[in-house]
């Protein structure tokens, strides 16, 4: 989540406006000055993240989200129709560096439930250093061997590895742009 999800003003942060150096300095003396404050708010601060935020609480929506919109939910009930077939899902990537997006990115399509969501990985360059760790999570990995951001030849063999892969739905993290 964003900070806007994570942050709530007098619960588990104290908020101030910007360049306003005097309120910032009044709530700090005020949270420094205060053991009991200082621990309530970590304890919500904690609560919050455990209760909204987990890998597990983000793969289960994510699976929700996918396979609603496309159309794998029993209209508004929110649960797997019973003739469903498991999302295909391709994510794109320009390669699986070691990163907070590559790496979030492998551990939720490790821990998503396969009779739901069916993962695959494309990245456009070359595999990078987590391709093995997606395929010992069971996901398959295609690099396309993009050699710039002006190789023609990467979009043919980018439609060709999602219509092969016969994805309904494709995710692609921001610098795998062609």
């Amino acid at each position: 989540g964003g900070e806007g999800e994570i942050l709530l003003d007098g619960e588990n942060v104290s908020l101030v406006p910007a360049r306003d150096a005097r309120r910032l300095a009044a709530r700090l003396d005020a949270v420094v000055a205060d053991a009991s404050l200082r621990r309530s708010m970590g304890e919500a601060g904690r609560a919050r993240v455990r209760e909204h935020f987990t890998l597990d609480t983000a793969v289960r929506r994510t699976e929700a989200a996918l396979a609603e919109v496309a159309g794998a939910t029993d209209a508004g009930r929110g649960s797997v129709a019973a003739d469903h077939r498991p999302v295909r899902l391709a994510v794109v990537m320009d390669t699986t560096a070691v990163g907070g997006a590559e790496t979030m990115t492998q551990r939720m399509c490790a821990a998503m439930d396969r009779d739901r969501v069916l993962p695959r990985l494309v990245c456009l360059r070359d595999e990078g250093a987590l391709a093995e760790d997606f395929r010992r999570a069971g996901v398959p990995v295609t690099a396309l061997g993009r050699t710039s951001w002006r190789d023609l030849r990467t979009l043919p063999r980018l439609v060709r590895a999602l219509r092969g892969a016969d994805a309904v739905l494709v995710a692609h993290h921001h610098r795998a742009s062609l």
